[in-house]
């Protein structure tokens, strides 16, 4: 019996023990944003996605435009690209055409404006070894491509340019009626004869005004940003 007993109790410890221990093993999980991020950091392509909802309170005709800057002086305007009214409305189609837009833009019965615009993505990329290109795209709307000019650095005749975003600042509803607000500053790094090497290093955030230390240091730079005329309407 004590032999039974003692049998028992080995066997309950073994089996304790094999429950007891713990097992590894590799799980597949999906892909996060910030590894999207690391891989678009790698190919050298930069994305950003504004939220233009807050300016759906007045109709303003919106545009995008792009400054060439030379040793932080703005040297010319490159681009000036049209988008169109951030409001839309039934009145300004042809009227055999606004039964078809009604449906279309899912406009309901009594109403006749729709918010056109309440979105925008800028997706920015090096081509080649001296230009990049600029997207511009208003989801269910339109895109608009447009090429820069990348400079080299210094005696390496290498073309290394990097993104700042600008931060923002509330704008009033009583606000001048023309408005530009910059987006984004893609500017080429700069050869740091000190240590013989390239930077790209100040501030992470470019002050509206143009403040920032970093601008003193980067030689050639592009400021995208979003003009604003209001409409003597607003919704």
């Amino acid at each position: 019996m004590k032999k039974i007993i003692i049998s028992m109790l080995v066997c309950l410890s073994y089996i304790s023990t094999v429950y007891s221990q713990k097992t590894s093993k590799v799980v597949t999980v999906e892909p996060q944003l910030s590894d999207i991020c690391n891989i678009l950091d790698l190919m050298d392509i930069n994305l950003f996605r504004f939220d233009l909802n807050s300016f759906l309170n007045h109709k303003y005709t919106m545009s995008i435009y792009i400054d060439e800057y030379v040793n932080n002086k703005k040297i010319k305007r490159h681009s000036h690209i049209k988008l169109g009214s951030n409001i839309m409305s039934l009145n300004d189609m042809p009227a055999y055409k606004r039964d078809d837009f009604r449906k279309a833009m899912l406009v309901p019965e009594g109403e006749n404006e729709w918010d056109n615009i309440k979105e925008l993505s800028v997706y920015i990329r090096s081509t080649n070894d001296s230009s990049a290109i600029i997207t511009i795209d208003i989801p269910n709307n339109m895109r608009v491509n447009k090429y820069v000019k990348l400079h080299a650095v210094g005696e390496y005749k290498r073309h290394f340019y990097n993104i700042r975003p600008f931060s923002f600042q509330e704008i009033k509803d009583n606000a001048k009626d023309n408005i530009e607000i910059p987006f984004i500053l893609y500017g080429s790094g700069w050869l740091d004869t000190k240590y013989n090497i390239i930077r790209f290093c100040g501030e992470r955030e470019i002050d509206p005004e143009l403040n920032a230390e970093i601008l003193k240091n980067i030689p050639y730079h592009y400021i995208l940003g979003l003009q604003l005329q209001k409409d003597l309407i607003s919704k």
